[in-house]
């Protein structure tokens, strides 16, 4: 079996295969232009990584929110590093990166940054040539309150809270919780929330906020048969990592984007999908219409909502599989 290492080093020999005949000159010239594109100031961090793993942080902005728990995801990474000096760009949106105007490689009527350029990000299509890093999560994850790191537990940790939960017999049900964030969108959420809501076989609950005591340790997982997988705002999700932790069947859900009947971007991956091979789990595809908002008539809305229709159908044929077998059986 591959190990882990083994595993993300395939990864970033993929990546850096294509980058072998990039220049420094190219590289600074590249990377300057995507440093100084106004959108990105918020969310990139431009670093100096010494001989013996010292970071620099050289971004041209402020440090970006959340800079400490990126440099202690790095810090963890070169844990006993040494080798030649290198230089980053670490993209920290969890969307992939983009930039108008781009003057190299075109992919399409799109700039093809990956093709150009290497820069670390959260997640991306796959199939696109971006270094996938861990998210602040393995660090720090605040067990209590949504949107915030500080007084957070890391990765080992997680395991051993959710290693401590007791639960003797697991509820026999499909179990979602989570905003409603992609109400822009695909609106996957809020569908499997209605189409589900008479079903005693489901539990989904997509609060439109997580104040007021809304919010759940995500410890609670263990206490369901199925758990289910919904991408939010963008098209993967920092909670699917969590999920593989709780012994239970998992249904990953994946959007698929298509602009004019055409795929525009695949399936998205992120750290975990490097590590975790996607048959310890159930995928379900959904297509996502691309389109401007302001150009989104009520014919995208009906054909989004039907799609969705069909997820929560795909769903349901997957779960009369599971009804009478045992997730903790099958892991053994």
């Amino acid at each position: 079996m591959e190990s882990v290492r083994d595993k993300l080093k395939r990864h970033l020999d993929q990546v850096y295969g294509r980058f072998k005949g990039l220049t420094a000159k190219q590289y600074l010239e590249r990377s300057s232009h995507f440093l100084a594109a106004e959108h990105n100031l918020n969310h990139l961090a431009a670093v100096n990584i010494s001989a013996d793993g010292e970071i620099e942080y050289i971004s041209s902005k402020n440090h970006i929110s959340g800079w400490a728990d990126y440099k202690e995801v790095l810090k963890k990474a070169l844990k006993g590093h040494k080798g030649a000096p290198t230089s980053l760009i670490i993209y920290t949106a969890d969307h992939d990166p983009w930039i108008s105007n781009w003057p190299w490689t075109q992919r399409g009527n799109n700039g093809a940054l990956d093709l150009d350029l290497p820069i670390c990000c959260l997640a991306a299509p796959q199939g696109r040539n971006f270094i996938i890093l861990p998210d602040t999560e393995l660090i720090s994850y605040n067990t209590e309150k949504r949107h915030t790191t500080a007084g957070g537990i890391d990765w080992d940790n997680q395991k051993k809270l959710i290693n401590m939960r007791t639960v003797t017999t697991k509820k026999p049900l499909v179990y979602f919780k989570g905003v409603n964030s992609d109400w822009k969108r695909a609106k996957l959420r809020s569908t499997f929330a209605q189409a589900t809501k008479d079903d005693s076989n489901y539990d989904v609950r997509v609060p439109h906020s997580t104040e007021n005591g809304n919010y759940q340790s995500f410890d609670h997982y263990k206490e369901y048969k199925i758990l289910l997988n919904l991408p939010g705002a963008y098209p993967w999700s920092t909670r699917l990592k969590r999920l593989y932790l709780a012994q239970s069947f998992v249904i990953n859900i994946q959007i698929e984007t298509y602009l004019d009947g055409e795929i525009l971007d695949p399936k998205w991956h992120s750290f975990v999908d490097l590590i975790v091979d996607p048959s310890l789990g159930y995928e379900v595809f959904v297509k996502y219409f691309h389109s401007k908002r302001t150009e989104r008539s009520r014919d995208w809305e009906n054909r989004q909502h039907t799609e969705a229709l069909r997820a929560v159908a795909e769903v349901e044929k997957i779960r009369q599989t599971l009804v009478d077998r045992d997730p903790r059986e099958d892991a053994n």
